[in-house]
């Protein structure tokens, strides 16, 4: 089943690109774009991309801030300095300052966190790929534009309920998803095909920069959706196997031993460092 849908991916994606590679920048636009800044940003889009892909619930309350920091940072930054009116530095300290201070709520208050995770895991998949794929068709259209949002966003906004009713599964799922992201975005930065700006373009424009047609976006599709695949597989089966964030499922009065593992619920382990 795996292989039937990444095989209409890929015909999906070929469809929609041609053979033309990026096109060629100037020796100062080169400069400009692999500057230290950028290239500090995707390496470590990989790096924490690779950690939510494959540890995100494990390791929750870190997960949680890190998901919340980058939605609050991005919004705030991205529409900040689509308005032109102050400085990139004082955008970029005052979007450190506020979702620094706003991610410690989706800590405190998990169900805050549980909900961003699926509704930013949502707004990547719907928003990022789904209409990155099919946005050069339309991408000028008014009802296109119209479309885009509604969907993106109540597809966005039942994702993260979702994830509040359905903890584990969708978080370990959320994760995936937005781990996958981070590392084939971080990736993309240096094949220069546009995969990672589509989210981007949303937020400062509001409409899809959908992806260079290049054979390089198929192929990015494709491993995005494999290490979704694989990140989700690894957290059930090895990384969070038997690990629960859910204190509810918890029994008191039977014996919890060493970092809360019940002899109730098949044996289920109930993190105390979540």
């Amino acid at each position: 089943m795996l292989k039937q849908y990444l095989l209409v991916i890929l015909l999906v994606c070929i469809v929609n690109c041609n053979v033309f590679p990026p096109e060629s920048l100037s020796d100062t636009e080169i400069d400009e774009y692999f500057a230290p800044m950028n290239i500090i940003l995707a390496i470590l889009a990989m790096i924490v991309g690779s950690y939510l892909c494959f540890f995100g619930y494990r390791f929750l309350r870190p997960s949680l801030y890190i998901i919340s920091f980058g939605m609050v940072f991005s919004v705030i930054y991205f529409i900040l300095n689509g308005q032109n009116v102050l400085l990139w530095w004082i955008n970029l300290i005052i979007a450190v300052i506020v979702a620094g201070l706003l991610s410690f709520f989706s800590v405190g208050f998990k169900i805050i966190g549980y909900f961003i995770v699926g509704f930013v895991a949502g707004f990547m998949l719907v928003g990022g790929v789904l209409f990155g794929l099919f946005g050069q068709l339309w991408a000028k259209d008014t009802w296109f534009i119209i479309t885009q949002w509604i969907i993106t966003s109540s597809l966005s906004l039942l994702g993260g309920i979702a994830t509040i009713f359905a903890q584990k599964h969708f978080t370990i799922s959320g994760t995936s998803i937005i781990g996958s992201f981070s590392l084939v975005s971080g990736f993309d930065y240096f094949l220069r095909d546009k995969f990672g700006i589509v989210i981007y373009s949303l937020l400062t424009d509001g409409v899809i920069n959908q992806f260079y047609p290049f054979w390089l976006s198929a192929l990015m599709i494709v491993i995005l959706f494999i290490l979704i695949a694989s990140g989700c597989y690894i957290q059930y089966m090895i990384t969070a196997h038997n690990l629960s964030h859910d204190y509810t499922k918890m029994d008191y009065n039977k014996d919890i031993k060493l970092y809360g593992y019940a002899n109730n619920d098949d044996d289920l382990i109930v993190s105390t460092y979540s």
